[in-house]
């Protein structure tokens, strides 16, 4: 009923699924309800589309993590945000969670990276 629909166009449960379906950095087209929740890796509005191919890597690493952060920080206000943003447990499970282990590490997962042992 109205219960199932709502939680099928709720934007957590599609920005979930893009990233899952999408985590290893597909380059292929996706579907039109990703497009919004997944990094593409080249195309207009794209912030990582026109650096060189390893610093795009590593900029697209980068804004899956900052996108995880703040799923992990919504609801969140003021100082409390930026508490939360700047948890470095927070960002070391985002940068687990979205690890491209062939892929130049970007800044943010640096400190994530070396405790992995890597």
């Amino acid at each position: 009923g109205e219960q199932c629909q709502l939680c099928k166009e709720d934007h957590a449960n599609i920005q979930q699924c893009c990233r899952n379906t999408f985590r290893s950095g597909y380059a292929g087209a996706t579907s039109s309800m990703c497009g919004a929740h997944v990094p593409s890796q080249g195309g207009s509005g794209n912030a990582c589309a026109d650096l060189p191919h390893s610093e795009s890597l590593a900029c697209t690493w980068n804004e899956e993590v900052t996108s995880c952060v703040e799923d992990k920080c919504r609801g969140c206000g003021g100082e409390q945000c930026s508490l939360c943003r700047a948890d470095a447990a927070n960002v070391d499970a985002c940068c687990e969670e979205y690890a491209h282990w062939n892929w130049p590490v970007p800044a943010t997962c640096q400190r994530w990276w070396s405790r992995a042992g890597r």
